[in-house]
Order: structure tokens, then C-alpha cells, then sequence
């Protein structure tokens, strides 16, 4: 429901060769858990935009190719060392904890669905079940070393983005200590802590790492959705990354070649709300937080906290804030709505008490209930 630069971005990703997945953000607002297309997004919920990589255990270092296209891997002593063992540990701690089967499946379904992970298809619920939490947590470290963590990690490494410990350790503990039902199932998809789906960008981002490059900095794409493939490494609230485009110097091109593979880029000044804007001939994007219009210019998008009668969808389905305590009604009255009890018809959770619609009625959340 953001400007139309969204569509447009995910098209012109999905055009490349090899390159994979939608682009959503879970962003928590007003009573639960809302999922949204993003412009900045930090990580797809089917795969994320970038090289199609190989499966397989990729935490010994170096690179591994598989098609052409080439996966960063994140061992190493840095900063982040240790990053996508000590997640993939604590997301399947929560889900041995409190997850049946069938939550479980329905954890998994993202990486199931991303291409950069096909390897991993047959070592994953549903085909096979893990026999074991520390089965899963040695399966989702290999896969997060790829998708969604493993540009992140190589790039706090390399020295290209500033890894948060105290963010990290809160998302973290947040996680562990999360209760079974709405609170686990909160934290396991929070898109700004270890969700495999990005955060929608603008004051949602990955909070245990943090993009600081300026003008000039050489930079490269993050695979964690397509936002994060256009900003790569620069910091996104004023660059994004100029990639080069040997066919026309000067240009900024898409993030990857016609292979799959990263192009090299600089880091070069985002457009600002009222400013011109492209993703056609030469890329301009955006600053996080704003997207390209209809009239090809930057504007705002709507996270301010609106309260209940608030108007919160414009005519053409932009969303101007973020209903607190209620929900927005895009396809009815437009304003905040009260939040629907049990029992209530519904089409998504965000519309209930309770945070889940189930077979269009609201009623108790069944996402990892108990095991």
C-alpha cells in the first residue's frame, strides 16, 4: 500500500537473472503485528532481492558459487562474529519451546520459499522435520548465513556498517523471554530483530547493525530485501548506492548484473521529499521513509501514530499513518477503526483484539501456542 516506486522497485529486481523473492517488512504497530510492502526493507519474506546462491554449509569463509552468482559467507572475528549461530540458536530455543508442527511449518515457509535458498528445501520443515533444536539450529545458521544475515555480517566485518551489541542483546532477550502465543510469535517475526522479512524502512530498520556511509564511500548491495539491495551500505536516511553502469558512465545502475551478480558502487545522495526521482535509466532513489510517485518526485510515507477516527489511507491507498489501539480500514471507511472482538469478521489480524483472524473470524492466536 506504499507509493507506487515499490511496485516498481520489486519488478525491476525480479528482472534480473537470478535474482529472487518479494518484498514485506513486519513492522509492530498499534495492537499486533502488521505486515507491509516496504521501500527500504531490509529482507523478503519469499527471498530476498539478490544472486540466487548455493546451499550448504558456507561458515568456513570465502565465497561459494553455484550458477554463476556468488554468496558472501560470515565467519570471521569481527564485531558480529558468532551473529547468525547465536540467532539461529535462540530462534529455535523459542521454537522447540513453544511451537507445534504445524508453527513450525509455518516458521519455515519463507525460507522454504526463497530461491536463494532452494538448497535447503529438503533440509527444512515441511519436508523434513528436525529431529532435534540443535538439528534446526545448525540448518538456520547455514541458511541465515546466507539469507538474511550474511551481507550484514560481511559488511560489519569488512569495517562497511557498525554492529549494535546492546540492540543485538535486546532483540535477543526479548526473544528468550518472550511467552508462548502472541508474544513469541511477535518476536520471532520482528522484522527489525531476526525476522526473516524485512522491516518496511523509514524509522523501521535492522536495529542490530547500522548504515553510516557517506558521499563517495564505495559500497555493495545487502540481499535482505529490495530496499537494502538499492541503499547497500550507505546510510539510508541520505545515499543509497550509485552502482556503475559500464554501458553508460555516470549512470547508477540496478545493483546486479544481468548474471546475478553485485555490481562495485559509491555512495551518492538520495533524493529528499519534493525532489526528482527514477529507477528508470539512471536509479535516484529515494531516502528511506519516502517513496517515487506517480509524478516521478519523492514523497513522505505514513508512519505518524494516528489515533482512532483518524483518516488513515488517502484515495489513491497511501497510507498516511499508523493506527494506534485500532486498525486502518484501506477498503472501507479509511479512518482508524476500534479493533474487533472474537467472533468478528476479519481479514487480517491487524483488524482483531486478538492479533489473529482465523478462517475470517477473529479468535485466539494458534501460532505457537504450546509445542
Amino acid at each position: 500500500m506504499h507509493q507506487i516506486i515499490i511496485i516498481t522497485l520489486a519488478t525491476a529486481s525480479l528482472a534480473l537473472a537470478a535474482c529472487g523473492g518479494t518484498d514485506t517488512g513486519s513492522s509492530t504497530g498499534g495492537s499486533g503485528t502488521t505486515t507491509t510492502t516496504s521501500s527500504e526493507s531490509t529482507g523478503g519474506s519469499t527471498g530476498s532481492g539478490g544472486t540466487a546462491g548455493s546451499g550448504g554449509d558456507t561458515s568456513t569463509g570465502g565465497m561459494t558459487s553455484s550458477g554463476g552468482s556468488t554468496t558472501t559467507t560470515t565467519s570471521g572475528t569481527g564485531p558480529a562474529s558468532g551473529f547468525t549461530e547465536t540467532v539461529a540458536a535462540s530462534v529455535c530455543g523459542a521454537l522447540f519451546r513453544c511451537c507445534d508442527a504445524a508453527s513450525i511449518n509455518d516458521y519455515f515457509a519463507p525460507y522454504a520459499g526463497s530461491t536463494l535458498l532452494a538448497d535447503f528445501t529438503s533440509q527444512i520443515p515441511p519436508q523434513h522435520p528436525f529431529a532435534d533444536e540443535a538439528e534446526c539450529a545448525a540448518t538456520l545458521k547455514q541458511m541465515l548465513d546466507i539469507v538474511p544475515f550474511g551481507d550484514w555480517v560481511s559488511a560489519a566485518e569488512a569495517g562497511k556498517v557498525t554492529f549494535d551489541q546492546a540492540a543485538f542483546n535486546t532483540c535477543k532477550s526479548t526473544l528468550d523471554a518472550a511467552a508462548c502465543g502472541k508474544d513469541v510469535g511477535v518476536a520471532l517475526t520482528d522484522g527489525t530483530c531476526f525476522g526473516f522479512a524485512a522491516p518496511p524502512g523509514g524509522p523501521f530498520q535492522r536495529k542490530s547493525f547500522e548504515r553510516t556511509q557517506s558521499a563517495g564511500a564505495a559500497c555493495s548491495p545487502i540481499r535482505d530485501g529490495v530496499g537494502a539491495a538499492f541503499f547497500g551500505t550507505c546510510d539510508p536516511t541520505a545515499f543509497f548506492c550509485c552502482y556503475e553502469n559500464p554501458a553508460f558512465p555516470g549512470d547508477c545502475a540496478l545493483p546486479f548484473d544481468k548474471d546475478g551478480l553485485p555490481r562495485a558502487g559509491k555512495c551518492k545522495a538520495a533524493s529528499q521529499v519534493g525532489d526528482p526521482c527514477s529507477v528508470l535509466g539512471s536509479v535516484q532513489i529515494c531516502v528511506t521513509g519516502a517513496s517515487c510517485d506517480n509524478s516521478d518526485h519523492c514523497a513522505s510515507e505514513g508512519d505518524a501514530p494516528l489515533q482512532l477516527g483518524d483518516t488513515c489511507v488517502d484515495a489513491g491507498f497511501n497510507l498516511l499513518g499508523v493506527c494506534q489501539g485500532s486498525y486502518c480500514d484501506v477498503l472501507g471507511t479509511s479512518k482508524c477503526e476500534p479493533l474487533k472482538s472474537d467472533g468478528m469478521d476479519c481479514f487480517g489480524g491487524d483488524e482483531c483484539e486478538s492479533t489473529a483472524c482465523v478462517m475470517g473470524k477473529c479468535g485466539a492466536p494458534t501460532f505457537c501456542k504450546g509445542p
